[in-house]
Formats: structure tokens, C-alpha cells, sequence
């Protein structure tokens, strides 16, 4: 019986071994993935355009300008061409005039508007007042009506949007607006505006403020640093229209180098440009903080990436990542492949960062010099800790600045308005500023209880009246009395509830009438009024001279 040979099994075939991806496929795969990131908006945003680095240039003039002067350039420019040749090779890293369209712009923006309006308001806040250097004459009229008269033409608002706009572009002006012969066409706008010639007693129609970007200078001189117009435009053009600069107040806060003056439109350095790198800095800082934040936690899913590597297998992994991502609520069910897939989830550190923060919100404040309270309400922290100091500081500078930038502009548009009150200027009546610190009510209760007791001192002593510490009283800017008659003394015998006098003539300081002749150191001229030739002064004079011989006789 035969048998049949055993059948052969073959072995089953070994799987092959998984390949790696060719540099081609995973080139074809990353280029397809990123096509279909930045298609879905993946962008990166610039915080602030960057910097140009810009060379020396003239500005150019206005379209409209340039066509209504028949194509000229900037007055005395020639002199000019070997200085800017050479400043052209002069490359300023973005530190060059940026232009008012750009400051325009970035006006809008919190961090550049701010210290501008914080500086400008406290130039303004308590304003100033007239006052009178002459001691002879009574100037209370001349000086309400000047009072009145710039409430009339809002003069404090008006400066308050010059400062700022001071800071805003570097250059600010104040137009004097005056009635000419032909109100039309304004004809002698180029002519200077001389007080009490052209410009008599009602001749002041309005005070405008008006924005360097419409403005360019016309004649200044360049060739003569030994005369006082040198680099001072003594006219502008104005849309066209040609300005004595005695009718165009200029204020510019941050002064150039004479060399840069014509490139900065003989304007200074804008708050704005000085504020760019610290705003540059923290935009970009609080962006980043806030990305970091945003995306802070990360999940991260672990996947077969070979089956992705074929034609078309990005589109199949954003569209499996975008099932993820739908599926991260907490209210979601998320599947996972139980062999091929897993997720975890990493997470970035955010301690710090707000202390990150804080120190780069705080370089702005370096460039305006205001303190941090004002700028941004950051109070200071610790024991006892008081920004008063801070504050006092800051004010100083802003007095400084009033003085400075204020004062002069302020001065012409009094002598401008006394010229259209009353038709002359007072040299007598000059403008002083308000002090910017406050005292708390404390404070305030504190120096008045000095101030009496010091008061009291003198009265006794003989060397005030009590009509004049009345008189004093009534007329301070603070008192608490302002209906004070200053001609009616008080009744002494009703206050302190014992006759202390009869018939205006006091008694001694026993009460008993004696020997003194009923002259005392009270008699300090209770009932004085009319003291015209000082008798209750040496009435009093002699009552305390009795008292002091009186007591030295009496036995200890």
C-alpha cells in the first residue's frame, strides 16, 4: 500500500518592515500642511509699521501751496543744499521727523494719546489769574473785565488743545484773528500785528487754534546766527495764505537743533516720537503675554503619521485635527484610535508674567515724566508708602513748562485783549499761574489755627490792628467768611458775656477801670473805623507801654 507523500507547508510571510518616509514625501507632506495652515488664517500681525531708515530730506511743500507760490521751495533753501547733501548720506535709524499723517494716526492710540492729554490738562487745570504790581492804583475792574473777557474767547480750552497738540506733532499755533479792511480776504494777515495801530479797541473778532499740518514756514533767516530771527520763521503760510508770525502764536515744547529745524518744519520733537520705542516695546510685550496666554495649554495627539504621508493625506490629518478641536469641550466625547492613537496635554508656565507686565508698561512713563499714579493709577505698595513726593516733583516740572511754554502766549493774548477791552495796555497788569498742589481740609484747618494764633500774637504785641487781621480774613482767596463786612467790628461785650468796654473806650485788662485811664492792650481798635491818622494804633501803643510799667511796679 502505497502512501502519499506528507504535504509541505510553506512559512507564512514575514510582514514587511514598516519604510521610512522618503525626504520627498515628508517635503510634500510639511509644504501641503502649511498650504492649508495659512489658508485657514494663520497670519502673523505687525504691532507698528517698522522703522525707515530715512535720510536727511527738506519737506516738501503742499500741492496747493506749491501751485499758489508758482512751484517755489522753502524760503533760503539754496543756502541749504551743501548742509543736506551731506546730512543725505546720514542715515537716522527711524529717529528722523516721522510726518504728521503718521502722528496723526497714531494719536488714536491709547498709549501715545494718553500722556499727551495727562500733560496738557495739567498745564490748564487751575489755569491763572491777573494781577496788579501796583500798589497805588485800583486795577479790580480792568482785571475782572480781562477775566471775563477770556471766558468770552474760552482761552483756557484754547491753550489746553495747543499743549496738546504740541505734543502731538511738535508744533502748535494760536491764530489771532483781528478785523481788517476786507474781511473776506484777510489782506493784512501778512502785515504785523501792532497794539493800539492795527488792531483798536473792539477790533479782536476770535482766537483759533490752528494744527501745523496745515501750516509752513516762509522766511527765516540762515546766513546770520548773530541776529535774533535767526532760524525764526517771521511768516507762515497758512493753506496758501501768508501770516505775520505776530498774528500766529507758535508753542513747541521740545526745540531741535537749528540744523534739523527746517526738516522738522521748525517744529520740535513730538511726544509721540519720543514715546515710539517704549509704546514699540510694550504693544509687543502685552501681545505676546496675551498669545502665551491664550494658548497656554496645548493638546498635543499622537497618531500613525505614515497613512498621512501619501498624496492627499495632509488634507486627511487637518481634517482629523479639526475633529479633534471640536471635540475638546468638556461636554464632547473625543475618539481616539485604541492602538494607534493617544493625546496628552502640555502646559507653558505663566508665573511671572505679571510682573513682566508691570515693568514694561512702566518705561512709558520715562519719556512724559508723569508719575505712574497719574499715567496709569498705580498706587505704591508697602508701609507708609505716599506718592506725594512723586507729585510734587511732577508739578514742579509742569510749573517750569507754564512758565516756559505758557507764559509768553498767555502775556500776547492779554496784551491782545486789554488792547480790545480797553484800547491801551496796563503795564501794571501782568499774568500770574495758580499753584497746582492742593491741601487736604486737614491740612488746610491745620494753617489757618497757625495762621490766627500767629495773628493773636501780633494784635497783642502791637503790631497788627484787628481791623486788618479782619481785613485779611475777607479778602483771602480761601476764607471761610466770604460775606465778612470788613467795616463792622464784632460787639466785644456779646462774645465774651462781660462789659469789656463802655462807650468804645475798653477797660483795663482787671476790668476795674483804674489808673490806666481806661486805656489797655485791648483797645486795638475795636471801635476804630475812620482810623485814618493811626490814633487807635498809638492809643494802643501807649496802653501796652502802661501795662508793661504797671506790672513791673507790683510786688511778686
Amino acid at each position: 500500500m502505497s502512501r502519499r507523500p506528507a504535504r509541505q507547508v510553506s512559512p507564512q510571510p514575514k510582514a514587511e518592515a514598516q519604510k521610512k518616509p522618503t525626504a520627498a514625501q515628508l517635503a510634500r507632506f510639511y509644504a501641503e500642511a502649511a498650504a492649508l495652515m495659512k489658508a485657514a488664517g494663520e497670519r502673523k500681525r505687525e504691532v507698528l509699521p517698522h522703522r525707515i531708515m530715512s535720510p536727511a530730506n527738506l519737506p516738501e511743500m503742499p500741492p496747493a501751496l506749491k501751485k499758489a507760490v508758482g512751484g517755489a521751495g522753502m524760503a533760503q533753501d539754496s543756502a541749504l543744499s551743501e548742509t543736506y547733501a551731506w546730512a543725505r548720506r546720514v542715515e537716522w535709524g527711524g529717529y528722523g521727523f516721522m510726518g504728521y499723517p503718521l502722528l496723526s494716526e497714531l494719536a488714536q492710540i491709547t498709549e501715545f494719546r494718553r500722556p499727551s492729554e495727562i500733560l496738557a490738562n495739567e498745564m490748564t487745570r487751575k489755569w491763572g489769574k491777573f494781577v496788579s504790581t501796583s500798589e497805588d492804583a485800583d486795577k479790580s475792574d480792568k482785571i475782572k473785565a480781562l477775566h471775563d473777557g477770556f471766558d468770552e474767547f474760552n482761552v483756557q480750552e484754547l491753550f489746553r488743545k495747543a499743549f496738546e497738540k504740541d505734543n502731538f506733532f511738535g508744533r502748535s499755533h494760536i491764530y489771532i484773528d483781528a478785523k481788517t479792511v476786507d474781511e473776506d480776504k484777510r489782506a493784512d494777515d501778512d502785515k504785523p500785528l501792532a497794539l493800539g495801530a492795527n488792531l483798536g479797541k473792539g477790533d479782536l473778532r476770535g482766537l483759533r487754534l490752528v494744527e501745523p499740518i496745515w501750516t509752513y514756514p516762509n522766511e527765516y533767516n540762515s546766513t546770520d546766527p548773530r541776529r535774533a530771527d535767526f532760524y525764526e520763521p517771521q511768516s507762515w503760510f497758512v493753506q496758501g495764505a501768508k501770516v505775520h508770525s505776530s498774528r500766529l502764536l507758535t508753542f513747541c515744547s521740545r526745540p531741535v537743533p537749528d540744523v534739523l529745524k527746517p526738516s522738522y518744519m521748525f517744529g520740535g520733537v513730538p511726544l509721540t516720537q519720543l514715546l515710539w520705542p517704549y509704546v514699540e516695546n510694550w504693544l509687543r510685550t502685552r501681545d505676546s503675554v496675551s498669545d502665551l496666554i491664550h494658548a497656554f495649554s496645548v493638546m498635543v495627539l499622537l497618531t500613525d503619521g505614515a497613512q498621512y504621508l501619501q498624496p492627499g493625506g495632509a488634507a486627511a490629518l487637518v481634517e482629523r485635527l479639526n475633529l479633534f478641536n471640536m471635540a475638546r469641550d468638556n461636554l464632547g466625547i473625543f475618539v481616539a484610535g485604541k492602538d494607534t492613537e493617544d493625546f496628552k496635554n502640555v502646559s507653558a508656565s505663566v508665573s511671572g508674567l505679571d510682573a513682566l507686565l508691570a515693568a514694561s508698561v512702566e518705561q512709558m512713563a520715562y519719556p512724559s515724566g508723569i508719575p505712574l499714579v497719574k499715567l496709569l493709577g498705580v498706587t505704591p505698595s508697602g508701609l507708609n508708602a505716599s506718592s506725594d513726593g512723586e507729585i510734587r516733583v511732577f508739578y514742579d516740572s509742569i510749573v517750569a513748562s507754564q512758565e516756559r511754554i505758557g507764559t509768553p502766549g498767555v502775556r500776547r493774548i492779554g496784551d491782545v485783549m486789554q488792547t480790545h477791552l480797553f484800547g491801551e495796555v496796563d503795564p501794571d497788569i501782568t499774568w500770574q499761574w495758580n499753584p497746582l498742589w492742593e491741601m487736604s481740609e486737614k491740612e488746610a484747618a491745620e494753617v489757618r489755627k497757625i495762621n490766627a494764633e500767629t495773628a493773636q500774637i501780633e494784635i497783642d504785641s502791637g503790631v497788627l490792628d484787628p481791623h486788618e487781621e479782619r481785613q485779611r480774613i475777607a479778602n483771602a482767596e480761601d476764607t471761610l467768611y466770604p460775606g465778612l463786612d470788613i467795616d463792622e467790628m464784632p460787639d466785644r461785650e456779646e462774645v465774651e458775656g462781660e462789659v469789656l468796654s463802655v462807650k468804645g473806650r475798653p477797660l483795663d485788662e482787671e476790668g476795674d477801670g483804674d489808673s490806666l485811664g481806661g486805656l489797655n492792650w485791648r483797645e486795638a481798635g475795636a471801635h476804630g473805623e475812620g482810623d485814618v491818622d493811626g490814633t487807635a494804633r498809638a492809643r494802643r501803643r501807649e496802653a501796652a507801654e502802661l501795662m508793661r510799667t504797671k506790672r513791673s511796679v507790683q510786688p511778686a
